[in-house]
C-alpha cells in the first residue's frame, strides 16, 4: 500500500483512512451506502475518508487529523456536531421512550413550532427519511396540480 505522505508530503497522513477504504471495497458495494459519503468525490490520498469523532464545526479522522467540517453532514447538523443542548434533549427523549405505538404530544408541539417559524407552513407532515419525504412531496404536488385544474 502507498503511504499517503508519498502522494502528498505537505498534506495530512490519511493512511488509516485509505486502509479502511480498501477493506470497505471488499465488503460494501460502492464503499458506502450514501452517495454523499463517497470518497471518490475528494482527492484520493490527501482527503480524509473516515471520521473518528466530532465536536462543533470540527471532526477528527481515524488518522488523528483535525479538520473543519465544511459539509456538515450535507446540512443535517446545522448546529454542529455533538451540540450539548440537542444531545441532552435527545438523551432525555430516549430515556422517556423514542418510538411509541401511539402518537406523542411532542409531535404536536414540534408542528406548532414549525408552523410558527416557517411563514409558508400551514400544516406539518413527518417522514422517516429523505426518500419518503421526496415521495410525499411528489404526491402533494400532484394533488395540488389536480386541484388547480378543476
Amino acid at each position: 500500500m502507498i503511504h499517503s505522505s508519498e502522494i502528498a508530503p505537505d498534506f495530512p497522513d490519511v493512511s488509516k483512512s485509505l486502509a479502511l477504504y480498501d477493506r470497505a471495497g471488499q465488503l460494501i458495494p460502492g464503499w458506502t451506502q450514501l452517495i454523499s459519503r463517497r470518497a471518490d468525490q475528494f482527492a484520493r490520498g490527501v482527503s480524509p475518508i473516515y471520521a473518528q469523532r466530532a465536536k462543533g464545526s470540527r471532526f477528527v479522522d481515524v488518522d488523528g487529523n483535525e479538520f473543519i467540517d465544511w459539509v456538515n453532514a450535507v446540512g443535517a447538523i446545522i448546529l454542529g456536531h455533538a451540540d450539548e443542548v440537542v444531545d441532552s434533549a435527545v438523551k432525555a427523549q430516549i430515556d422517556a421512550g423514542s418510538i411509541f405505538t401511539l402518537s406523542s404530544p411532542v409531535e404536536i408541539e414540534l408542528a406548532e413550532k414549525l408552523i410558527d417559524t416557517i411563514p409558508s407552513a400551514e400544516m406539518v407532515r413527518y417522514t422517516k427519511g429523505g426518500g419518503e419525504a421526496c415521495a410525499m412531496a411528489i404526491r402533494i404536488a400532484r394533488g395540488t396540480s389536480a386541484a388547480i385544474k378543476c
